[in-house]
């Protein structure tokens, strides 16, 4: 992994001369997601840094942990309807919670090649770049390996009576929305499992709660959101892990959107683009 390389003033387009200008003069940039996501806090400090390494910006990242990707994304739509500024500058999410919200027209559409056009492809965003493209991560389920009552390798084994009445789902349906799609398992056997997993689900968490996995409150979570918080509470010794089920693998991206009624939309730009190439970076 290697750390985000400075532009020099000469390398820096006429357009992202301009933006960081216009970030300098907001100055601040308020964020919220979940505890887990996009590192949190410390992801925040880091894209704070980044962004003053690489384009020799002055703006104070302010990180509120929030609540799950739907609810962000409903509440900054509710406020964009009744015309007030969005409580975050950002909305963070993956494409089941965006993709709705793209009927409303509450994202901008930026040219992002014209900022860095040597390190943004065509490949990095959608919509229009409406939608940066940050990360991707693989759903699965996360499970109590101390406590479960065999090591699972697909979906039909949580339909097991071993397992009824000991697993929890997300109140927001998680990784079942992509399986539903027709290069997968499609809708109607995607309903069918969902009816039949719902008999033997004990109560529903969200993907960041993985700490009542690890104390056995429940022994596995289908299907998670990404396998990014069990492998943190497995680096902690705690008794977790993520399968990436056989009969329903699956690539989910997550992105980085610019709300309309955003209070600091051009600090938002410059984020986003030091966010992607951060990424980028950290790949090679």
């Amino acid at each position: 992994m290697t750390g985000p390389q400075p532009l020099r003033a000469a390398e820096m387009s006429p357009a992202l001369k301009k933006l960081v200008a216009a970030a300098n003069a907001e100055g601040r940039l308020d964020i919220s997601w979940g505890t887990t996501s996009a590192g949190g806090n410390k992801g925040a400090e880091a894209m704070e840094k980044a962004m003053c390494e690489m384009w020799g910006s002055r703006v104070d990242i302010r990180y509120t942990p929030g609540p799950s990707m739907p609810r962000i994304g409903h509440q900054i739509a509710t406020e964009f309807a009744a015309g007030q500024t969005a409580f975050s500058d950002i909305y963070f999410a993956n494409g089941a919670y965006i993709t709705p919200l793209l009927k409303r027209n509450m994202f901008h559409k930026v040219d992002w090649k014209a900022l860095v056009p040597d390190r943004m492809t065509d490949q990095s965003t959608e919509q229009d770049g409406q939608l940066v493209r940050v990360y991707s991560g693989m759903s699965g389920m996360t499970y109590n390996t101390r406590l479960a009552p065999m090591k699972p390798t697909t979906l039909a084994d949580f339909l097991k009576p071993e397992w009824k009445g000991k697993i929890a789902s997300t109140p927001y349906a998680a990784g079942f929305d992509t399986i539903s799609s027709s290069d997968i398992w499609g809708p109607e056997k995607t309903l069918d499992y969902v009816r039949k997993l719902s008999g033997h689900i004990a109560g529903l968490i969200r993907c960041s709660e993985l700490e009542r996995i690890a104390s056995g409150e429940f022994l596995a979570l289908v299907m998670d959101c990404s396998g990014q918080s069990a492998f943190i509470w497995k680096e902690k010794g705690a008794p977790i892990d993520q399968m990436i089920p056989h009969d329903a693998a699956q690539i989910r991206y997550y992105y980085m959107t610019v709300p309309k009624n955003a209070a600091h939309p051009e600090t938002t730009r410059s984020k986003r683009a030091a966010i992607k190439i951060l990424t980028s970076k950290a790949k090679k």
